[in-house]
C-alpha cells in the first residue's frame, strides 16, 4: 500500500479513470483501488489532494446503471470519509457532492445489497460530522437507510450498517425526532430481533437507541414498542462484548431517565444485567462509566435504591471507582450514585 503510493500508483489509477472515462471496467476497478489504498491514513490524505474523490464521484455520475461501479465508488468514499478533513470535503464538492452521489446509487440499485451497506455505511461515516448530519437528513438520506433496511432484512451487514447510520445521524436534535417520526425506532428493533446472533447489529442497535431516548418522547416510545427487552435481550446473548455491554449499559442509563421506565427496567431485571457487565469487563472503564451512570439513574426510585443495594450495587460502584481512579467519569458517577444511596 505504502510503496504503491510512493511509487506513483495514485497517479496512474486516476491518470487511467481520466483517460478512459466510458470504460465500465477502468473506473470500476479504478474505485476499487482507490478504495484498498485509503485504508492507509497518509494515503487518505494523498488521494484527496491528488482530486481521487472528484475523478471517484466522475465515475459514479458517467455510470450509474452500474452496480459494481457504484458499490466500489461508495466503498472508496466511505474509506476516505475516515479522515475528518475529506468528510468535510466530499460533502462540499460543488456538483458532484458525495452525499447526492451516494444517495442516487441508492435510489437506482435498491436491490443490490452491497451497494446499500456500502452506501449506509459511507453515510454513517459522513454522519460524524455535524453539519453533515444536517445535510444527509436535508436530502433525504434518513428515508434511503430506512428503505436500505426495509428492502434487506435478511443482510447482516446491510442491517449493521443502517443502525451504525441512524446511530450517528441521531447525535442531533432534530433528527432525532425526524428518525421516529419515520419509523427508525422499528427498523432498528426488527434489526435486532432478526439478527441476535450478531454482535455487531446489537451493538450498533443499542446505541441508536442510546442517542434517540436523548428525547423524552422517544424515550417513552422506545419502551412501548419493547426496546428495553431488545437491549436487556442483547446484552444476555453477547456478555463477552465490551462494546456490547457498554451500549446496552448506556442505553438502560438513558432510558431511565423517564420514571415508569425506572420502575420497568427494574422488573425485566436491568439492574442484574447492568452489575453483570460491570463484572464481566471490570477493566473496561466506558462499561464502569455507564454503568454506574445507569444505576445512578435507577436508584432515583425508592424501591430500586433497595434493590440496587441487596443486589451488591453498591460494592460494585465501590470496586469501579477502586479500580479506574483516573476517571473522571467513573469517579464522578460513582460519588454521585454513593451520594443518592445516602438520601434513601
Amino acid at each position: 500500500m505504502v510503496k504503491i503510493a510512493r511509487l506513483g500508483g495514485m497517479e496512474a489509477i486516476l491518470k487511467a479513470m481520466e483517460l478512459h472515462p466510458g470504460s465500465k471496467e477502468v473506473q470500476q476497478h479504478g474505485c476499487g483501488a482507490l478504495l484498498n489504498l485509503a485504508v492507509n491514513a497518509d494515503n487518505m490524505v494523498k488521494i484527496a489532494r491528488l482530486g481521487g474523490m472528484e475523478a471517484i464521484l466522475k465515475a459514479m455520475e458517467l455510470h450509474p446503471g452500474s452496480k459494481e461501479v457504484q458499490e466500489q465508488g461508495c466503498w472508496a468514499l466511505l474509506n476516505l470519509a475516515f479522515n475528518a478533513d475529506n468528510m468535510v470535503k466530499i460533502a462540499r464538492l460543488a456538483r458532484l457532492g458525495g452525499m447526492e452521489a451516494i444517495l442516487k446509487a441508492m435510489e437506482l440499485h435498491p436491490g443490490s445489497k452491497e451497494v446499500q451497506e456500502q452506501g449506509c455505511w459511507a453515510l454513517g461515516n459522513l454522519a460524524l460530522n455535524a453539519d453533515n448530519k444536517v445535510k444527509i437528513a436535508r436530502l433525504g438520506g434518513m428515508e434511503a437507510i430506512l428503505k436500505a433496511m426495509e428492502l434487506h432484512p435478511g443482510s447482516k451487514e446491510v442491517q449493521e450498517q443502517g443502525c451504525w447510520a441512524l446511530l450517528n445521524l441521531a447525535f442531533n436534535d432534530d433528527n432525532m425526532v425526524k428518525i421516529a417520526r419515520l419509523g427508525g425506532m422499528e427498523a432498528i428493533l426488527k434489526a435486532m430481533e432478526l439478527h441476535p446472533g450478531s454482535k455487531e447489529v446489537q451493538e450498533q442497535g443499542c446505541g441508536a437507541l442510546l442517542n434517540l431516548a436523548g428525547n423524552a418522547d422517544n424515550m417513552v416510545k422506545i419502551a412501548r414498542l419493547g426496546g428495553m427487552e431488545a437491549i436487556l435481550k442483547a446484552m444476555e446473548l453477547h456478555p463477552g462484548s465490551k462494546e456490547m455491554q457498554e451500549q446496552g449499559c448506556g442505553a438502560l442509563l438513558k432510558l431511565a431517565g423517564n420514571d415508569d421506565n425506572m420502575v420497568k427496567i427494574a422488573r425485566l431485571g436491568g439492574m442484574e444485567a447492568i452489575l453483570k457487565a460491570m463484572e464481566l469487563h471490570p477493566g473496561s472503564k466506558e462499561v464502569q462509566e455507564q454503568g454506574c451512570g445507569a444505576l445512578l439513574n435507577l436508584a432515583v426510585n425508592a424501591d430500586n435504591m433497595v434493590k440496587i443495594a441487596r443486589l451488591g450495587g453498591m460494592e460494585a460502584i465501590l470496586k469501579a471507582m477502586e479500580l479506574h481512579p483516573g476517571s473522571k467519569e467513573v469517579q464522578e458517577q460513582g460519588c454521585w450514585a454513593l451520594t443518592e444511596a445516602r438520601r434513601q
